[in-house]
């Protein structure tokens, strides 16, 4: 037995400095890994980097208020060359009278497009699904908010289930009114939709298309087109 006693002696000794060794290669390793990340504002480096891959509605989400510079008084065609997240689209109706329409809102109450002759009104197509509708809610709360209902009238119109749109509308704090589609739109606004949503034809006082967008408008650009010399 003591013949054996110093060969398991070294073998301890070895696997001991083994052990050793390996602690020293993990530990330098950490903390070279911890120098290498860098002082803790190296995560704002790294969100700058994403940021800069992200989409223009992926921004336009990180600031829901951020908008094109448009100029008091542009024209449609100055406001057209400085947007960044809609296109105008169905020019050809520009000038043309607005098919009227009957729709119910939350509560049931109907709503003509002609009653509200005499102010603009917004007519914005949407669904709880679509991600850029929903980036587009706090700017259509801010118009409902800060312009005068006698100005311009908000009509949101959808084609889902009532119930999940009275919670939806609640949890989103949506202040516009929302309107219910089974199918009756005239045929003008089913072409609006067929481009996509959310999109929107801004109608006149006179009751004629203005303008018609496709993609999240945001606050300062609808404010801009309502306000925009024909």
């Amino acid at each position: 037995m003591l013949q054996h006693q110093p060969k398991n002696s070294s073998l301890l000794a070895i696997v001991t400095a083994g052990v050793l060794v390996l602690v020293i290669v993990v530990t330098f390793g950490c903390k070279k890994n911890t120098e290498d990340s860098g002082p803790p504002n190296t995560e704002t480096n790294v969100n700058n980097r994403e940021a800069l891959s992200l989409t223009i509605e992926q921004r336009q989400e990180m600031n829901p208020y951020a908008t094109a510079e448009v100029a008091t008084g542009a024209t449609l065609a100055q406001i057209v060359a400085a947007r960044r997240t809609w296109d105008p689209i169905l020019q050809q109706w520009y000038g043309q009278d607005a098919p009227d329409f009957a729709l119910t809102d939350l509560q049931g109450k109907q709503h003509r497009l002609s009653d509200y002759k005499g102010r603009n009104v917004l007519v914005v197509f949407w669904t709880t699904y679509c991600p850029p509708c929903k980036m587009e809610i706090p700017h259509l709360s801010m118009l409902e908010k800060r312009i005068s209902p006698d100005y311009l009238k908000i009509l949101a119109v959808t084609n889902e289930n009532r119930q999940m749109i009275q919670k939806f509308a609640a949890n989103y704090g949506i202040n516009y009114t929302i309107l219910f589609d089974k199918g009756v739109i005239p045929n003008l606004y089913r072409a609006i939709q067929s481009k996509g949503i959310p999109s929107a034809a801004y109608i006149d006082p006179q009751g004629k298309i203005k303008f018609i967008t496709l993609g999240l408008v945001p606050f300062e650009d609808t404010r801009a087109i309502l306000q925009a010399p024909k």
